[in-house]
């Protein structure tokens, strides 16, 4: 029968369920572990550098020029992404899964999308 007949009691997965899908290959843990580990070492080094740059900013009056407000505008944009978005794919990668549920791993991954457009949008 067709995919939207609800008369058979079925267990199958529905193919549009992004949460499941019957193609899905799980890495090995180990491969989440270093992939969290790594990422964590981005995510201290972004937030070191990009706060130096505006602690950089705020000490030195000359370095406000017009121009040079795009670069404090794009550094604290990524600051705040990189404080708040990422530190929860860290934590996901680390637990091998997103581990918060379906609606917040649905509303993180629009918030870090919309984020992470914005950032190179500015």
């Amino acid at each position: 029968m067709g995919v939207f007949n609800n008369t058979s009691a079925t267990t199958e997965v529905p193919p549009w369920d992004p949460f499941n899908p019957p193609y899905a290959i799980r890495a090995p843990r180990a491969v989440y572990s270093v992939l969290g580990i790594y990422m964590a070492f981005v995510l201290v080094l972004a937030i070191v550098f990009n706060g130096l740059v505006l602690y950089t900013a705020y000490k030195n009056r000359v370095v406000r020029t017009p121009l040079n407000y795009i670069v404090i505008n794009l550094t604290a944009a990524e600051l705040i992404g990189a404080a708040c978005g990422d530190t929860l794919n860290v934590m996901a990668n680390i637990a091998s899964g997103f581990f918060l549920g379906k609606l917040m791993c649905v509303i993180e991954g629009a918030t870090s999308s919309v984020a992470g457009r914005s950032k190179r949008c500015f």
